[in-house]
């Protein structure tokens, strides 16, 4: 009866363990994604740039002007456009 219960008690004790490791786990990826969330709204912030994640083929998003409160969408196709080509579109969308 004491091996028994004992053998619970480590079961238990390891349960513990596991569980406070997974919660440091969560922590971090926590304190990950705040840590990309401002990252994004400085890059957002600087660039004046908002990329949009729906289809991952495409590059595409909105450019922000904070003075004449518009929106400009763009949208460029890797295939059919090298990356310098694409940045140098930003920059002029970026600079208009």
């Amino acid at each position: 009866m004491n091996t028994i219960v004992s053998n619970q008690i480590s079961d238990l004790e390891r349960q513990s363990s596991s569980v406070e490791d997974q919660r440091q786990i969560l922590n971090k990826c926590d304190k990950d994604v705040l840590k990309a969330w401002s990252s994004f709204q400085m890059y957002r912030s600087v660039s004046k740039i908002v990329p949009s994640m729906d289809e991952p083929t495409k590059i595409s998003g909105h450019i922000l002007d904070k003075v004449k409160y518009m929106v400009e969408k763009f949208e460029f196709d890797p295939a059919n456009a090298s990356s310098f080509d694409i940045c140098n579109s930003l920059w002029k969308m970026i600079d208009s």
